[in-house]
């Protein structure tokens, strides 16, 4: 077995015990990364120079006989929406094309202070906008179970990245699915935490009281052991639950009452996804778990507006600091400032970017922001108390991630499957609780991979991580992909 087939907690140790170098973990994994790079393209920016820095500073420790961290010489990346002193952040955008932010995000900080070694930045859609990462600037990323189809977005790079084995984890972003999709798409384990539990510092935000970062991963024991990382207390982030941290993700316990959507049963999916369901429930029954139907009525028929609503409005106000005066790209024979501003805009922003900031623009007119932004906060805080209604019975919610596999690039989505793509999705951003995509095998007719999703109540993220250990001896641990 090569290096990079190894998990983060084996190549700490191994690292730890002088079984093989940080260096070597590194020459690993970076040879066999940009062997598929090419058919790929999961990297907008890699920091190779760095991370032999990162690997050399890793070796100098063990050697001094100095502990190295609990992700000692581990190789990961993170998506190019998260800052890196010194290294090139885009957000997937012409509108960043080339800026070198002077500080580091704190989720980043916190992995290489335990050792771990920056390989890149990953690509996304162009500032997390999209669900199927053909937005972004830099080009389109494939799926590496079949690279003429999506890997699913924004953070499509990312996992498309773990589930080729470049290395063990990646980080990512979630808004409304931008992390369980890709997870799904792509086979690999994707977390979107509980809003709060990990810091935002560094993030470039898409809708603030939406995105929430997370990891993906091959293996369950990695991902605790990621998150136990990231999730530490940050001062620089208002929105850190500073008294909530330093989670055991070792310690969650499996769940005893499954529900189901009662609203969900007849939206169309893919029938290998139907048929992962059911073959869920089976063996979760099986095992002793109550399978309860439940009704989330506020949520079915609200949610999707609802997140759409506060997401663009979120997005336009967030997007507007980039004039090309005080960030983002500029011109240089401006007529005047409104032409500046508006070539900057036009330029540097892409099709899908101006279609929300322009939706966010209307519903954030004066005249229609009580209309429909408020009343969109109210709807999200009753979607919000239906859930923690729901979880005061039941402690997961099992359900599809998507209605349909990775699909095709360019191949256009029926209304009625957007619709499912979006509602199994965005409810848990409203809501704030945390949600795991995980895969439950591999379609018989085209081996691409099939996921599944649980939701739990905020703050039951280590529970959600031994439920799906719990499905591993079900459907099996995530593969990488053999390219």
């Amino acid at each position: 077995m090569e290096i990079y087939d190894l998990s983060a907690n084996e190549i700490a140790e191994k690292v730890s015990n002088k079984e093989f170098s940080a260096m070597e973990a590194f020459d690993s994994c970076m040879k066999h990364a940009i062997s598929l790079e090419g058919k790929i393209g999961a990297f907008i920016t890699m920091t190779l120079e760095e991370a032999r820095e990162d690997a050399k500073r890793v070796d100098d420790l063990i050697a001094q006989g100095k502990p190295a961290g609990r992700l000692a010489g581990v190789p990961f990346a993170v998506k190019d929406n998260m800052t890196v002193r010194g290294v090139r952040t885009t957000a997937g955008s012409k509108m960043l094309l080339n800026w070198i932010p002077p500080y580091t995000a704190t989720m980043v900080e916190l992995l290489r202070k335990e050792g771990a070694v920056l390989m890149g930045k990953t690509n996304l859609s162009e500032f997390a906008v999209g669900d199927s990462l053909e937005t972004s600037a830099f080009g389109e990323t494939s799926n590496p179970w079949d690279t003429s189809r999506v890997p699913g977005g924004s953070s499509g790079g990312s996992a498309a990245a773990v589930a080729a084995r470049y290395f063990p984890f990646s980080l990512g972003s979630d808004t409304g699915g931008s992390m369980r999709q890709p997870a799904a798409f792509c086979g690999v384990y994707g977390l979107k935490p509980t809003y709060g539990m990990v810091s935002r510092y560094g993030l470039i935000a898409y809708g603030s009281s939406l995105d929430q970062a997370g990891a993906f991963t091959r293996d369950l024991k990695d991902l605790g052991l990621v998150m136990r990382i990231i999730s530490s207390p940050d001062e620089k982030d208002s929105t850190n639950a500073s008294g909530l941290h330093n989670v055991d993700f070792d310690s969650g316990k499996a769940a005893n009452r499954i529900g189901i959507v009662k609203e969900f049963k007849d939206l169309e999916i893919d029938p290998a996804i139907r048929e992962v369901q059911e073959r869920a429930v089976e063996f979760l029954r099986d095992r002793g778990a109550e399978i309860v139907e439940i009704s989330l009525p506020v949520t079915s028929e609200y949610a999707v507006p609802c997140y759409y609503a506060i997401s663009v409005s979120e997005v336009n106000t967030n997007l507007a600091r980039f004039d090309g005066v005080r960030y983002g790209c500029s011109v240089k024979d401006a007529s005047s400032l409104t032409d500046l501003y508006t070539r900057a805009r036009s330029e540097g922003f892409g099709i899908e970017v101006k279609r929300r900031i322009l939706a966010g623009t209307y519903l954030t007119d004066p005249d229609k922001y009580d209309r429909y932004y408020t009343r969109a906060l109210k709807v999200r805080h009753m979607i919000a108390q239906e859930y923690a209604s729901v979880f005061s019975e039941i402690d997961h919610i099992l359900q599809p991630v998507s209605p349909a596999l990775a699909y095709l690039k360019g191949e256009n989505i029926d209304t009625e499957m957007m619709y499912a793509d979006d509602i199994y999705k965005v409810p848990s951003n409203l809501a704030g609780i945390p949600s795991l995509s995980f895969n439950a095998g591999y379609c018989a007719k085209t081996n691409l991979p099939v996921g599944l999703q649980l939701l739990g109540k905020r703050w039951s993220d280590p529970d959600l991580i031994a439920t799906a250990k719990l499905l591993e001896s079900c459907f099996g641990e995530p593969k990488g992909a053999e390219i």
